[in-house]
């Protein structure tokens, strides 16, 4: 996406906790699902209509440490018959699960950048000063 990215917002009835994670999410990516989703819940930036594109989020991360381990185990090329050698295809395959991971992480608000817009910084110290009882007295 080009340009200005919208400010994220904290969701009008958005979910307070962590949901459980999905059955059809590989098991490797269970304990961070549980992070992730209470990290957003806490910022109140999670949303049951989120939750899928979360669950492809973490999907793409499991990919893309399958990729890695079959490049470390085969090399960034492999034979392709007659002493020729192509590009190992897990590279294209993790080069396009990382654009998504980027694309997604931001949109989730997930990246360093999306968690140093305005909106998130102002949600985040209206969250602290919610849990500090001397906010009031500006101590």
């Amino acid at each position: 996406m080009r340009g200005t990215k919208p400010e994220l917002r904290s969701i009008e009835g958005g979910l307070s906790k962590a949901p459980a994670a999905p059955v059809t999410l590989p098991e490797s990516m269970q304990a961070l699902w549980v992070e992730t989703a209470a990290d957003l819940a806490a910022r109140g930036l999670l949303h049951q209509s989120m939750l899928p594109v979360l669950e492809s989020y973490l999907t793409s991360v499991w990919m893309v440490h399958l990729c890695q381990k079959a490049i470390a185990e085969h090399g960034v090329l492999v034979s392709a018959g007659q002493g020729q050698h192509k590009a190992n295809p897990a590279c294209g395959i993790m080069s396009d699960h990382l654009g998504y991971i980027a694309r997604a992480a931001d949109n989730l608000g997930l990246s360093a950048v999306s968690r140093n817009r305005p909106a998130l910084k102002a949600h985040a110290q209206a969250v602290n000063d919610a849990d500090d009882p001397l906010s009031e007295f500006d101590v």
